[in-house]
């Protein structure tokens, strides 16, 4: 443990063999709270400046159960980090690390059994990430490089997400239930996207490079694949797939001078397997929406306009 400043706080904690917890603080009013229990634990937290003193930074990690591994890092001012690991188990082997630089960062991770593995990096100031695992075997990681943007991933077990988010005032959320794959990638403003994966084995991803973008994939059944792309600015699309074994992707490249609106488009798979859907939307104002009930139905659509 060192400390070099003023009004810094650091409790450390320790119960069982071979904990280990380092504490590092430099800048004024900055607070680290470490506590383990059991054994093979490890912890580190590092509170450090951007060209001078760390101020106002806090950081929590709580540990409970044996083989956990926790890394807190936080470089700027008034950040908020948090881990919980193992809480539900009495032998658990979680991995989690925050790195955050900048000011007012706010980030949670909460691993409530074993084997799972989370990272959040935040970029800049504002920015909020919350990272839940519930049971074993998953793995999540966080990127936001801007301002005011907010993720939220909650998993079950063996399920796998990435988001990433760059610019500001973006919105992600991730629901997986089961071995699912779920990604999202957010580069520009004020961008909104969804991810609910309620069954197994799915796959999911969802680009927006632009701004006010908004867009949702929905798989309700197992071994169900869906893409959505969109570029340019105010383009919403949304799949919604309740039936196994389909794929759709929406892909939308919108051109808004004047400030006109963006495409809109929609697939609905349901009932049926075997469905296959594409809609491509290029230029602005374009409207589609693809329904399949029944199995083996291939669906294209493409509108382009000026």
């Amino acid at each position: 443990m060192s400390q070099d400043g003023d009004d810094n706080q650091a409790t450390v904690s320790q119960i069982g063999d071979g904990n280990d917890a380092d504490v590092i603080q430099d800048g004024e009013d900055n607070i680290a709270v470490v506590s383990q229990e059991g054994t093979g634990n490890e912890a580190a937290i590092i509170q450090e400046g951007i060209g001078g003193d760390a101020i106002g930074n806090r950081a929590e990690v709580y540990q409970t159960g044996n083989s956990h591994e926790a890394i807190v890092n936080q470089v700027g001012s008034g950040n908020s980090a948090t881990l919980t690991q193992g809480l539900n188990t009495t032998f658990s082997e979680n991995s989690a690390s925050i790195n955050q630089i900048g000011s007012l960062n706010t980030a949670d991770v909460n691993q409530d059994n074993n084997n799972n593995d989370a990272e959040i990096v935040q970029d800049g100031s504002r920015n909020y990430a919350f990272l839940h695992q519930d049971k074993s075997k998953n793995t999540a990681n966080v990127i936001q490089d801007g301002s005011r943007n907010e993720a939220e991933v909650n998993q079950d077990q063996r399920d796998d997400a990435t988001v990433e988010q760059y610019g500001k005032g973006n919105y992600a959320f991730v629901d997986q239930d089961n071995d699912n794959l779920g990604y999202i990638y957010q580069d520009g403003d004020g961008n909104t996207a969804g991810l609910f994966q309620t069954a197994s084995k799915n796959d999911g991803s969802i680009w927006q490079i632009g701004d006010k973008n908004s867009a949702s994939i929905t798989q309700s059944a197992q071994n169900n694949y869906g893409y959505i792309k969109q570029q340019g600015d105010n383009n919403i699309a949304d799949i919604d797939q309740s039936s196994q074994q389909n794929k759709a992707e929406i892909y939308q490249y919108s051109s808004n001078w004047g400030n006109r609106p963006g495409n809109n488009a929609s697939i609905t798979q349901s009932v049926g397997t075997l469905n296959d859907a594409t809609i491509t939307q290029s230029g602005s104002s374009n409207l589609a929406t693809v329904a399949q009930s029944g199995s083996n139905n291939t669906a294209t659509v493409t509108q382009g306009n000026n």
